[in-house]
């Protein structure tokens, strides 16, 4: 059965979910960790239904040697903040990013006790174990924000003085009405994430853990969406790394870039309807500098053609080379024998091209008549260097789906038998097998005569 949404909060808030970090104080050398996500300020929608939120913060120095945070040098730590939404229907799960905010370049630290042992530190340095808090209103003041375009997550280096925005909710975190409206997203949960960048963080090889998770709730005050904080923040874990944990049969996939950053892959491939298969693939680049141009999975041979989809998050306030906002422009689809590919342009012939830069997620996905099995999917990188692709290990379409086959794992059995039926019963998409729209008596003649016919 699935994951149902509206325990999401409780589970998170109670430690329920596996896999989350738990970040250790006394790491080797400095290490910044975005250590909770301590508050939130709502803003007054712009006109085109585009609303507006910060959040503040509290970052620590879980290394075991001083940090430097100096505001009028290159080294001082940058925020960037994130919103994700995951809405099940129909038995697909999304998780998708709705929002994305410039860099917020923090202050003077204050080196507090609190999340860990506070070891020294003074006015341009956290120590050891100090912690530095940030409000939710100066992560949203334009003074303090950069855009994203000026930072290498990789490396942690940045452009210094930066530029501020200028404008109605410029720069801060910007997502659609219609993203957060509850009546158009029944039962949605929301998640909140911060990504913090530090070159000596990044030098010391502690860059891995730099962003943290806390999940939000969305309401109404007449026609402004109010996104209010629920549950705990879990220090060191990217948003992504919660769908595992939330819908099963998520897989995930650590992708690391020689010399660069990582990507994460989550993948889930669900049984539909009419011996049909949906494919959702969630693409977070964590830290890359290099960025993706392109995503490939492979195809069967003979494949029937497929029904491909995307999703991004929209930059804006003129975050991109020069100051000019990142155009959006879907990544062109193409299915060939062999593969089925989304793809941007080459960073040769657009530098502002639509990358999938640092701090942001893209989603791509298939639905077909193929079923599942373990394969590589390929991310294409977009600045020039080795390697020109990495790969990452998730489920892939492999063959011609078999209604018979329910489990999709290649062999009919009686196994598959018990599996449509738990399906049928639940009132699940995989239990209808004619394809109507349905669960009825007719489905389960319709399986049982493909069983005994066999793939």
């Amino acid at each position: 059965m699935h994951t149902k949404l509206g325990a999401i909060a409780v589970a998170l808030a109670t430690g329920a979910a596996t896999g989350v970090a738990q970040a250790q104080c006394g790491a080797s050398g400095k290490d910044l960790l975005l250590t909770d996500v301590t508050a939130v300020t709502n803003y007054t929608p712009s006109p085109g239904g585009i609303d507006a939120a910060s959040f503040g913060s509290l970052q620590t120095n879980v290394g075991s040697t001083a940090l430097t945070s100096n505001i009028f040098s290159a080294l001082h730590p940058v925020q960037a903040p994130n919103l994700y939404r995951l809405i099940t229907s129909s038995g697909v799960s999304r998780f998708e990013q709705i929002g994305m905010g410039w860099a917020f370049h923090a202050g003077v630290p204050l080196n507090q006790a609190g999340f860990c042992t506070c070891e020294g530190g003074g006015g341009t340095s956290i120590g050891p174990g100090c912690s530095d808090p940030h409000t939710a209103t100066s992560a949203g003041s334009a003074m303090n924000l950069g855009p994203r375009w000026q930072v290498n997550a990789a490396s942690g280096a940045l452009t210094h003085p930066y530029t501020a925005p200028s404008g109605t909710n410029a720069g801060r975190l910007q997502f659609a009405v219609a993203d957060v409206t509850p009546a158009l997203n029944p039962g949605a949960a929301y998640f909140a994430e911060l990504i913090v960048v530090h070159a000596e963080d990044a030098g010391d090889g502690n860059a891995l853990n730099n962003a943290s998770v806390r999940p939000v709730l969305t309401s109404l005050a007449g026609d402004n969406p109010i996104i209010s904080l629920s549950g705990a923040t879990s220090p060191g874990v990217a948003a992504i790394q919660l769908w595992k944990d939330l819908v099963p049969g998520v897989v995930e996939a650590f992708v690391d870039v020689a010399g660069d950053g990582r990507f994460i892959v989550a993948a889930r491939a669900v049984r539909l309807g009419g011996n049909q298969w949906d494919y959702e693939y969630a693409v977070f680049n964590l830290n890359s500098h290099r960025s993706a141009k392109s995503f490939t999975v492979p195809m069967p041979p003979g494949a029937a053609a497929v029904t491909p989809g995307f999703h991004d998050v929209s930059y804006h306030s003129g975050d991109g080379p020069g100051g000019a906002t990142i155009v959006g422009t879907d990544w062109a689809f193409a299915q060939s024998a062999d593969a089925a590919a989304w793809q941007t342009d080459d960073f040769a012939v657009d530098e502002a091209a639509n990358a999938l830069r640092w701090g942001t997620m893209y989603n791509f996905r298939l639905r077909g008549g193929v079923s599942p099995d373990l394969g590589e999917a390929v991310i294409g990188l977009f600045r020039p260097g080795s390697p020109e692709a990495v790969a990452a290990v998730v489920p892939v379409p492999a063959r011609p789906s078999c209604l018979a086959d329910h489990d999709g794992n290649g062999h009919v059995e009686v196994a598959d038998i018990f599996a449509f039926l738990g399906d049928w019963f639940a009132g699940l998409p995989a239990g209808d097998a004619l394809g109507d729209g349905g669960n009825g008596v007719p489905d389960i003649f319709a399986f049982l005569a493909a069983w005994f016919s066999g793939c």
